[in-house]
C-alpha cells in the first residue's frame, strides 16, 4: 500500500491504542499492509528479515462484515459478506463511507476493481461479469464517485479471455491488472487447457477500456499458482508455482516496465526456491498474497 496512506493510518491506530496520548515511538520496521481477518480490516506490520506479523490496529468499515476488499490511492472498495452483497467505498482516514446501489442487481460472479482517472481526477469503480456459462449476460459498467452514477462502458462486452474468480486483481498507478487466459470454447473444445495462452490484462481507468494481452515470462495452466503483487507501487511482481512436476519450486519475476498496453520483464529471476524442504506444501492456486520489499 502507499507509504503516505499507511503512515496516516499507523498514526491513527497508534493514537487510538494509546487513548489519544501523543507518545513518540520508534518507527516500525518492515512492511505495513492492510489485511482482511475474520471479515474485519486490520493494519499489520510484516517483517521479512525476522519473519513475523504484528497487529497495529483495526479499521472500522461502518460496522460491515467484509468478504473482499480493494485499495486504490487511500480509498477502499469493500464487498460485504451479506447474502445479497453490497458495495461500500470507504475512506478510513477521514472516516467517510458511501454505499453504492446497483443499477439493477449485483451478480455472484461479478468482478470488481477500484481505480483512479488521473486526467479527470476522479475515482471509479469497475464492475464486470463474464462467467462464460451462458447463464449470465456479459456486462461491463463504471461507477463514478464524482457523479454518483453507473454507466455502461461498452454495449457488447464479449472478451476472448477470462479470469479465475479467485484472482482479485492488482491496483497499480490507478489501473488494475489481472492474470488471465484465453477462453476454451465449450462447443469446439478441441484445444487442451495446457495449450491455452495466458497473460496479464489491464483495465485503464482513463480510457475505460481493457488493454491488449501482456506477455508473461512463463506459461501456466490448470491448478498452477499465479499471484500478482507490486514493488513500491511502481512495478509488477508475479509469483508462479507449478502444480505438477517440478512441483514446489516457486519463482518470482519483477517487471522492468509496466503500462496498460506494454510490459517488459527483468532478464534475471528475482527469486527461485524449492519450497518442499521449507514448508512441504503447494500454495493454493486461488492466489493469495505475497510481498516484495526493497531496501
Amino acid at each position: 500500500k502507499g507509504e503516505s496512506f499507511l503512515k496516516r493510518h499507523m498514526m491513527m491506530c497508534e493514537e487510538e491504542a494509546q487513548g489519544g496520548e501523543t507518545k513518540k515511538k520508534k518507527q516500525r520496521k518492515g512492511i505495513q499492509v492492510v489485511m482482511l481477518l475474520e471479515n474485519r480490516v486490520s493494519l499489520m506490520s510484516v517483517s521479512l528479515l525476522n519473519p513475523s506479523i504484528e497487529p497495529i490496529g483495526n479499521l472500522n468499515a461502518d460496522g460491515a462484515d467484509i468478504s473482499k476488499i480493494f485499495h486504490c490511492d487511500g480509498l477502499f472498495l469493500c464487498i460485504t459478506n451479506d447474502k445479497d452483497k453490497k458495495l461500500l467505498v470507504w475512506n478510513p482516514y477521514l472516516g467517510q463511507t458511501r454505499w453504492i446501489e446497483p443499477r439493477n442487481s449485483y451478480h455472484r460472479f461479478d468482478r470488481y476493481a477500484l481505480g483512479y482517472d488521473k486526467r479527470k481526477k476522479e475515482h471509479k469503480v469497475l464492475r464486470f461479469v463474464d462467467n462464460f456459462d451462458q447463464s449470465t449476460k456479459p456486462e461491463l459498467e463504471i461507477y463514478s464517485l464524482n457523479s454518483n452514477s453507473w454507466k455502461f462502458v461498452v454495449d457488447d462486452f464479449s472478451p476472448d479471455w477470462t479470469t479465475s474468480h479467485g484472482q482479485r486483481g492488482l491496483s497499480l498507478k490507478g489501473n488494475t491488472y489481472w492474470y488471465a487466459h484465453e477462453k476454451k470454447h465449450p462447443i469446439s473444445g478441441a484445444r487442451k487447457i495446457q495449450d491455452l495462452a495466458d497473460f496479464l490484462i489491464c483495465f485503464d481507468f482513463e480510457t475505460e477500456r481493457f488493454g491488449p494481452r501482456l506477455s508473461l515470462p512463463f506459461h501456466a495452466y490448470g491448478l498452477d499458482t499465479v499471484t500478482l503483487s507490486s514493488v513500491r507501487e511502481e512495478q509488477v511482481a508475479v509469483l508462479f508455482q507449478r502444480r505438477i512436476s517440478p512441483a514446489y519450486t516457486l519463482k518470482i519475476w519483477i517487471s522492468s516496465k509496466i503500462e496498460p498496453d506494454a510490459v517488459s520483464w527483468n532478464s534475471d529471476l528475482f527469486l527461485t526456491v524449492d519450497m518442499k524442504p521449507l514448508i512441504g506444501v503447494q500454495f493454493d492456486y486461488y492466489a493469495g498474497s505475497f510481498f516484495v520489499d526493497e531496501e
